[in-house]
């Protein structure tokens, strides 16, 4: 890993790879699973009013972990799938939150354009839209469609 990039020298290989042995033996183990529960069913009611044993009750033994491993392989396969489009989800929620309690309070959006402007910024970059405004009244800043100020309300 000399290139610096997080992972698996042959990462893609290695998801593809569990991705297909995690789908045959999950399917191998829904096989499994499906005769044994069959027999077992099968045995218990035949509607003759003779029950027989059931001969393959075996099958479970070897379907559950199958079924359990080949779910594991899959996860494996699929995980970074998952977490690439939770990231997605979340990453616009998070910046949200942080600019809420004053994280992100150091950059904010015009109004007027949309591009990223600096919360000190008195007029955009971009646009030159006025961003914020002084009270004539009392001096404190307020933004620069306000018709009225925030703190003193003239």
């Amino acid at each position: 890993m000399t290139d610096g990039s997080p992972g698996l020298p042959r990462q893609g290989a290695a998801r593809t790879g569990l991705r297909v042995v995690g789908g045959v033996l999950f399917a191998a183990g829904v096989v499994c699973t499906a005769i044994a529960a069959i027999d077992f069913f099968s045995a218990m009611g035949g509607g003759d009013g003779i029950d027989r044993a059931p001969t393959k009750f075996w099958l479970f033994f070897i379907g559950l972990p199958l079924l359990a491993i080949g779910l594991g392989c899959l996860q494996g396969g699929f995980l970074g799938v998952g977490a690439r489009y939770a990231a997605g989800e979340l990453a616009p929620a998070a910046r949200d939150a942080l600019g809420y309690v004053g994280d992100g309070a150091t950059s904010s959006r015009c109004p007027a354009c949309g591009e990223p402007a600096r919360a000190d910024a008195t007029f955009c970059d971009s646009c030159g839209h006025v961003l914020s405004s002084r009270c004539p009244g009392c001096g404190a800043a307020n933004d620069g469609d306000a018709r009225f100020c925030s703190s003193c309300g003239a």
